[in-house]
């Protein structure tokens, strides 16, 4: 929930010394905190682009005169965390830009992004250089209150002097706080005015744009709501508004086989222009895609080697993406299969791929940096890749936050994750996650030979290193999201599914099969008066009505 923004900003300090394993050194607070609201602003860039997509409205910069000029452009307005803005502009010649703050508010951020020649989006930040072309500039806040902004922006040869004015819509339902309604809410109304073209959207599901007053009675279900208004003036500056209401209870996401829980796992997910392709056979390949998957706000979609489920393709049909991206070789995900989503008509196909799981981790770390470009982390997380408990565990937070997951063998770095930490040196901290039994302090003694501070979360088992990550990141007890701990099939699809469900992370928790394990009951009893909405992912053969009952007790 949004009020977690601060609230893990002020607990952190506290969880990072005493919920961590004694025999480790937890990584610097501040260092989450930033890694985790970066990880949140880039995932809001992401959704604002595909809102842009599906309404299919444009920057209407090249219609203008041209006015090449080189006079600084003042940003200036007020937001809150629901509120993100977009200025556009157009780079006439190459440019070095300066970005100025003139407020001095810790809680606004801002992204400045391009496209490059394929079409992805191309971060910059002050001092870099621009390629002639256009330009979004948006603005955000990680408070609940608002606050003012000013930003300018100098030393850019304009191709017409940028407008600084925002299109004005003002929102009057509801006047609440909508981070969790009572339970059995059904709807909420949405009403106020506005001066231009706007569209609201909801789970996926758009209206039709108005302009002026507006009255809108919007469904909700059990669980978390994805609400979003934009607000879009003919030259392309643009108000965004995101809700995010809760609904309290238990929901089990199920299916007849795991192809069909990926699918129903990705229609409870935000709405997206890519989707992630993955076996649902073995695990190595999908292990390391949870950064690539948070990065697009994708849902992991699992197949069959030689063809996609039945399931997986109305699902497909249903979210009409644009962009495929495979993990894994023909032999993980066939060729047939790659035919089948061009046949579905899925434009841009892209296969991460290598002769073994490792290369596979490295290609897809590589991947999410070569698109991060000046928003690339400098943090990566190392768990064992032979098994898939650890690198579950952390699936929620690399795809909350784009960090990086490389697999390792328990006592040695792999030659193309060795390689990939060689040609990336910006890479100064490693997260180990997992005993000494799954990554052995060789291997952390390597990562400190690269120059880098070595964190380690451990446990006794795989659930109480599960429950120590949730702990070492302050996630969100607000959304909880179980999956069985000794298969993988179901949380493959889970960590991306988890992350997408408040604005700071949300743990994926494991859990046997018939019982809850120790460690996670502990945990659900220190965070029972927080426990807002609970998942269940997989059907009762991998989570069973007992674990359901045991779970449903602690929801508020």
């Amino acid at each position: 929930m949004r009020q977690y923004i601060f609230a893990f900003i002020t607990i952190l300090s506290l969880l990072c010394s005493s919920l961590i394993p004694h025999t480790v050194t937890a990584m610097n607070k501040d260092h989450i905190k930033k890694l985790v609201l970066n990880g949140h602003k880039l995932k809001t860039i992401q959704n604002i682009q595909t809102l842009k997509s599906k309404k299919k409205h444009s920057k209407n910069l090249t219609s203008l005169a041209e006015n090449i000029n080189s006079n600084p452009v003042n940003y200036t307005g007020q937001i809150n965390d629901t509120k993100t803005v977009e200025y556009v502009f157009k780079v006439a010649t190459a440019s070095t830009i300066q970005v100025t703050a003139n407020h001095e508010s810790s809680v606004i951020d801002y992204a400045l992004v391009g496209t490059d020649s394929d079409g992805n989006l191309s971060y910059y930040s002050d001092g870099d250089t621009l390629p002639p072309g256009d330009y979004s500039f948006y603005v955000l806040s990680y408070s609940p209150s608002t606050v003012e902004y000013s930003y300018e922006l100098s030393n850019v040869t304009f191709y017409t002097q940028p407008d600084n004015h925002l299109p004005g819509i003002v929102l009057t339902n509801p006047s609440f706080p909508m981070n969790r309604l009572p339970a059995n809410t059904t709807n909420i109304v949405f009403s106020g005015s506005t001066d231009t073209q706007t569209q609201l959207s909801s789970n996926q599901t758009f209206y039709k744009s108005f302009a002026g007053d507006f009255t809108i009675n919007v469904p909700l279900h059990l669980g978390h709501n994805f609400i979003d208004l934009q607000s879009v003036s003919p030259t392309g500056n643009a108000v965004y508004m995101h809700f995010d209401p809760v609904v309290p209870g238990l929901k089990r996401i199920g299916g007849a086989n795991r192809y069909e829980v990926s699918a129903n796992i990705s229609r409870e997910m935000p709405d997206s222009t890519t989707v992630i392709i993955a076996s649902g056979e073995t695990f190595p390949d999908a292990l390391s895609g949870g950064s690539i998957s948070g990065l697009f706000n994708a849902p992991v979609l699992l197949t069959q080697s030689a063809e996609l489920s039945s399931n997986v393709i109305q699902e497909l049909q249903r979210r009409k993406p644009e962009k495929a991206i495979i993990l894994g070789g023909t032999g993980s995900v066939s060729g047939n299969v790659e035919r089948k989503l061009s046949n579905l008509g899925v434009q841009q196909i892209e296969r991460i791929d290598g002769p073994n799981r490792f290369a596979v981790s490295a290609g897809i770390a590589k991947k999410l940096f070569d698109l991060l470009g000046a928003e690339t982390s400098d943090t990566a997380i190392i768990t064992n890749g032979i098994i898939f408990s650890d690198a579950l565990s952390a699936s929620s937070i690399s795809s909350k936050a784009l960090i990086p997951t490389l697999l390792v063998t328990n006592t040695s770095l792999p030659t193309e994750i060795n390689q990939f930490l060689q040609d990336h040196p910006q890479i100064k901290n490693f997260i180990i996650v997992g005993g000494t039994g799954s990554v052995s302090n060789d291997i952390a003694y390597q990562l400190t030979r690269l120059g880098g501070n070595v964190s380690r979360i451990d446990g006794q088992n795989r659930y109480q290193v599960n429950v120590n990550l949730a702990n070492y990141f302050a996630m969100d007890p607000g959304f909880l999201v179980f999956a069985n701990g000794t298969n993988f099939p179901d949380a493959l699809s889970g960590g991306p599914f988890a992350s997408s469900l408040a604005s700071v992370p949300t743990p994926l928790l494991l859990t046997p099969a018939n019982q809850l394990d120790a460690n996670v009951q502990s945990y659900l009893n220190t965070n029972k008066n927080s426990i807002n909405v609970i998942y269940i992912l997989g059907g009762t053969g991998s989570v069973s009505s007992y674990v359901e009952s045991q779970v449903n007790e602690y929801i508020h």
